[in-house]
């Protein structure tokens, strides 16, 4: 008390200023990111779907129970979906990531998506929809990603008996500024056998470039 002269207590005012200011904006943000969790259920996710089927041309099926976090970045979590691909509903994933930009939250309609991931997904491949990584990359990436993590594809044939299994351990789509090209890198497994995936689709020369790495064999194709 001795030491609490006037220039001592307006540098503790000061500080304090400063510690309620901080404080302040804190709260102002957190609550910024939190407004994803007043929308709409059943209007949050009608527009997801439309946003999923524009950028990335995929018919997305899932119930209106999303779950949202901001952390480590905005994003929502949906059990349970279904991608519907020449009107089959053919690929199950039990966990999607959607990935949001937090620039504008103060709207649904300003939502915009980000990246999205696919955990835990099967994929039931056949002649009619063997193509369906292929397609992808016909779609506009521009600054999105889509990462397909511990899934698995069963390619069946005609008596819809399942041949193999590929597991996908990590695929990821993206756009590539330099090469300006869609492109694919995937690690899987086949037959226990790890093996590296990396393919485009080149549209001035009309050919599809692909290489694949199996390090078990010092094989590169």
């Amino acid at each position: 008390l001795n030491k609490l002269n006037l220039k001592n207590l307006i540098n503790l005012i000061i500080n304090n200023k400063i510690i309620l200011t901080f404080v302040a904006l804190l709260i102002l943000f957190v609550s910024y990111l939190l407004l994803p969790t007043f929308y709409k259920q059943s209007e949050l996710s009608e527009k997801l779907k439309s946003e999923l089927s524009t950028k990335l041309n995929l018919n997305f099926k899932f119930s209106d129970k999303l779950s949202y976090n901001f952390f480590p970045k905005p994003h929502f979590i949906i059990s349970d979906t279904i991608i519907n691909y020449k009107k089959e509903d053919l690929f199950q994933i039990d966990k999607l990531k959607v990935n949001i930009s937090s620039d504008n939250l103060f709207s649904l309609e300003n939502i915009n998506i980000k990246d999205i991931e696919l955990e835990n997904a099967n994929f039931y491949l056949n002649q009619k929809n063997f193509d369906f990584f292929l397609q992808l990359l016909n779609n506009k990436f521009d600054t999105k990603t889509v990462k397909i993590i511990n899934s698995n594809v069963f390619f069946k044939n005609s008596y819809n008996e399942v041949l193999f299994i590929n597991k996908i351990l990590n695929m990821k789509y993206f756009y590539d500024p330099k090469e300006l090209k869609n492109i694919i890198i995937s690690e899987n497994e086949i037959f226990n056998i790890p093996y590296q995936i990396k393919l485009y689709d080149d549209k001035i020369n009309k050919k599809l470039w692909s290489e694949i790495n199996v390090s078990l064999f010092k094989l590169k194709l």
